[in-house]
């Protein structure tokens, strides 16, 4: 599996957590004054579906015994990018947010594989290193069979079919908010000093990984110690 975008090309190490891989399809093209990775498209092949759609690692894929009106398909790389193409143009430009493919867009997709099949068949990612963070084993489920080299990574297969998911970035909430001290109080950004009576704790105050994101589930925690101390010093006028 890989995700290319509208040029054909990969961006990203596909097994990033989903905070960073978010943010990298924000990128700015300054050269060509686009965001060429707002829309990425997840390639994959039948292997890959039927490895990925038991279940047990958490992967929104049917079996390739069931419809899913959200699967691009082709038997060649090059039907799937003009079905790619397809798909685009009825959604409209709306859903697409006026991003087009580009003319080269089924070049590009197989370059891309050609190369990433030659890393992928000795277990490396020169590129962008997929594999090599413990995070990312953890999280890309069981290995195929035959994958000693590198769990995350594995060769398309040479024939297809083939299929596509079109991404887009989404939010989930927000963790920004002004800063707060050990006890709660919110701080003045004048001075950085408490601000008498006002208090934050979870979502709405700043989260102290700044514009990181350390693991589903991160802010709850913080969420209810500070708010815990924010009641504490509520309590007793602080």
């Amino acid at each position: 599996m890989i995700m290319v975008n509208k040029y054909g090309q990969r961006t990203v190490n596909e097994k990033l957590p989903y905070h960073e891989l978010g943010r990298s399809m924000l990128r700015w093209d300054a050269s060509k004054a686009e965001h060429p990775d707002l829309r990425m498209y997840m390639i994959f092949d039948k292997s890959a579906r039927v490895h990925f759609s038991d279940g047990t690692s958490g992967n929104p894929i049917k079996p390739p015994n069931e419809h899913d009106p959200n699967l691009v398909e082709g038997e060649t790389l090059d039907e799937l990018a003009a079905a790619i193409r397809r798909r685009i143009e009825d959604l409209g430009p709306v859903a697409m947010a006026g991003l087009n493919i580009a003319d080269d867009f089924e070049t590009g997709i197989k370059q891309t594989i050609e190369e990433f099949n030659k890393h992928a068949a000795t277990g490396t990612d020169p590129n962008f290193h997929r594999g090599e963070s413990a995070i990312e084993l953890f999280r890309n489920g069981p290995a195929r069979p035959g994958n000693e080299k590198n769990p995350a990574l594995f060769p398309f297969d040479k024939t297809g079919p083939y299929y596509a998911l079109i991404l887009a970035p989404g939010t989930l909430d927000t963790k920004g908010g002004p800063a707060i001290d050990s006890e709660a109080r919110v701080l003045r950004a004048a001075d950085n000093k408490p601000i008498p009576g006002l208090f934050a704790a979870g979502n709405c105050a700043g989260f102290p990984s700044g514009q990181a994101y350390w693991a589903g589930g991160a802010t709850i925690g913080l969420a209810v110690t500070f708010g815990y101390l924010a009641a504490l010093n509520v309590s007793s006028n602080k």
